[in-house]
C-alpha cells in the first residue's frame, strides 16, 4: 500500500496495512524529477547545454520508454547549435511518439532551423490541431506554423490562408481569454502574417505588458522572442535588436541562444547585429 492510498484510507475512515503516521510523497517527486530530466530544463535554460544533456540521458537511462526527456533534450541540443545530434534522436523515437504535440513541435523546430519548409511541412501533416508551441509556453493552433513553413517554402497565398485561420482560432481564444499573455503573443503573430502591422505589434506588446520578465523569468522571455520577431515582420527591425540582445545576454537558454540566431530564418536580417552579445555563460 502506497502512502497516497494510506492518507485516503484514513480520511475515508477505511482499515489499512498500518496506522499511517508519518506519509511523505518525496519519493515519487524525486522519481519523477528524475526520470523526466526536470533539472535539464534549468540547465538548458541558463545555457549550460552541456550539464543539461548529461541529466536528460541519465533520465532516459532511467526510463527507456518515456519520450519526454528525450524530446526536450533534442530541444536542448538545437539550442545550443548540435542540430545533427538532436536530429539523430529524433530519428530514434517512434513516429507516433507525440505526447501533447510536444514531438510534432521538436521535430518541426529541426526542420525549421534546416530551412527544410517541406519537412517541416511533413511534419504538421500528421499533427493534431494544436501542438505544444515551438516558440511559446503554451499549444498553438499547427495552423500558425504551417503558414510559417509555407512562407518559408515560397508559397505566399497559401500561407495566408493558414494566417487567417489561425487568427480566427486565437480570436475565439481570446473571447474567453482576453487578458491571456500566450494567445495574445500568438495572436500577434498570426496578424504579422496577414499584414495587420498596428494590430499585431498592439498584441504582442500587451503581451509582454501583462508578463513581463521582471516578473516571471520563465514564461516572460517567450512573450519578449515573439514581440521581436512581430518587430522583425512588421519593418522595426532595430527595435527588435535590443530585445533580441537583452535575452541573449540573460539566462533564457530555452528561449534564445547564439545557435539560434545563427540558424533561424526569423532572424535573418538581424543576424549581424546580433553576433558578440553574452549568449552563453
Amino acid at each position: 500500500m502506497t502512502g497516497q492510498e494510506r492518507v485516503n484510507r484514513m480520511f475515508a475512515r477505511q482499515d489499512q496495512d498500518r496506522i499511517p503516521r508519518h506519509e511523505s510523497f518525496w519519493a515519487d517527486t524525486i522519481e519523477r524529477f528524475q526520470k523526466e530530466g526536470l533539472q535539464g530544463d534549468t540547465l538548458t535554460m541558463t545555457r549550460h547545454y552541456t550539464q543539461a544533456e548529461t541529466v536528460y540521458e541519465h533520465a532516459r537511462a532511467l526510463d527507456p520508454d518515456s519520450t519526454t526527456a528525450a524530446l526536450f533534450e533534442c530541444l536542448s541540443l538545437m539550442m545550443s547549435g548540435e542540430l545533427e545530434r538532436a536530429n539523430t534522436i529524433l530519428d530514434s523515437l517512434p513516429r507516433d511518439a507525440d505526447p501533447e504535440g510536444l514531438g510534432s513541435s521538436m521535430r518541426f523546430i529541426a526542420a525549421w532551423l534546416a530551412h527544410d519548409a517541406d519537412a517541416a511541412l511533413a511534419v504538421l501533416a500528421t499533427a493534431p490541431p494544436s501542438i505544444d508551441a515551438p516558440w511559446t509556453p503554451s499549444f498553438a493552433p499547427t495552423d500558425l506554423f504551417r503558414a510559417q513553413a509555407l512562407e518559408l517554402k515560397g508559397d505566399r497565398a497559401s500561407a495566408r490562408e493558414m494566417y487567417a485561420r489561425a487568427r480566427d482560432t486565437l480570436a475565439k481564444t481570446l473571447q474567453a481569454q482576453p487578458d491571456d499573455p500566450a494567445t495574445l503573443s500568438l495572436l500577434g503573430l498570426a496578424l504579422a502574417g496577414l499584414g495587420e502591422n498596428d494590430a499585431a505589434l498592439a498584441a504582442g506588446q500587451r503581451a509582454v505588458d501583462l508578463l513581463p520578465i521582471a516578473e516571471d523569468a520563465v514564461d516572460g522571455p517567450y512573450y519578449a522572442a515573439t514581440l521581436a520577431e512581430i518587430r522583425i515582420r512588421t519593418g522595426h527591425a532595430d527595435a527588435a535588436v535590443p530585445l533580441l540582445r537583452g535575452l541573449l545576454d540573460t539566462p533564457t537558454g530555452r528561449v534564445m541562444s547564439a545557435a539560434l540566431i545563427e540558424h533561424d530564418p526569423r532572424y535573418e536580417s538581424v543576424r549581424d547585429r546580433l553576433r558578440g552579445s553574452n549568449a552563453h555563460p
